[in-house]
């Protein structure tokens, strides 16, 4: 909405675009997202960025699935066309950027 959009212009939110199809059908290839950096853990259920554990100048947006004490496993909603834990394992919690808080098209 236009609260988040505020935010974003005051630098309060970052904006990523979605360039593939491992989110569909909640993030299509080309609509945007906005996110917080929060500072404690990912909770399982919350969508984030991150950066990808073996490529780390590529950031990924996945949701999150399971999270134990040290590592925290993500997965795409889209099986067939997602990179994730299922292929590079549960990842750590200082690869995670910012937890989604609003999507645009």
């Amino acid at each position: 909405g236009w609260t988040e959009l505020l935010l974003w212009a005051l630098g309060r939110r970052k904006r990523y675009r979605v360039e593939n199809e491992s989110m569909l059908p909640l993030l299509v290839p080309g609509s945007e997202v906005l996110t917080q950096t929060v500072t404690g853990f990912p909770k399982e259920g919350e969508i984030w960025v991150l950066r990808h554990p073996t490529k780390p100048q590529l950031k990924i947006i996945k949701l999150v699935t399971r999270v134990s004490a040290q590592e925290i496993v993500v997965a795409g909603l889209n099986s067939a066309k997602s990179e994730d834990s299922r292929s590079f394992g549960a990842v750590s919690p200082t690869l995670f950027l910012g937890k989604v808080e609003s999507r645009f098209l």
